[in-house]
């Protein structure tokens, strides 16, 4: 996943822990906005969250290979089991019910506005 972060960001950051500045020059970051759907970034957020890089890796590469592209319904299209047959065990709920409020919730909003 790109960077999201932008250089004005990065130097400011740099100016707040000068002993990281050496370190962020070093790292030549690539500032490329992300161009991913923001369910698909609160969906990976949750997956690195809970677990450590590498295996958050390979959790979330099983789970893009299941699901195909991530939406809600692509995500509510899959049962519990298939979900956790990737590795997410506890998390196949969360990522369900987040999904269900993202179909939800614009519907509700919609009828009482």
């Amino acid at each position: 996943m790109p960077n999201i972060l932008s250089a004005k960001v990065l130097n400011r950051f740099a100016k707040q822990v000068p002993e990281l500045k050496d370190s962020l020059r070093a790292a030549r970051m690539e500032l490329e906005p992300t161009m991913a759907p923001p369910f698909e970034m609160l969906i990976r957020s949750i997956v690195y969250q809970q677990l450590s890089g590498k295996a958050a890796r390979t959790i979330h590469d099983r789970m893009l290979e299941l699901i195909g592209n991530l939406t809600p319904k692509s995500v509510l299209a899959k049962t519990q089991e298939e979900l956790r047959s990737v590795g997410l065990l506890k998390l196949a709920e969360a990522l369900a019910d987040l999904a269900n409020l993202t179909v939800i919730v614009p519907d509700i909003c919609a009828t009482h506005i």
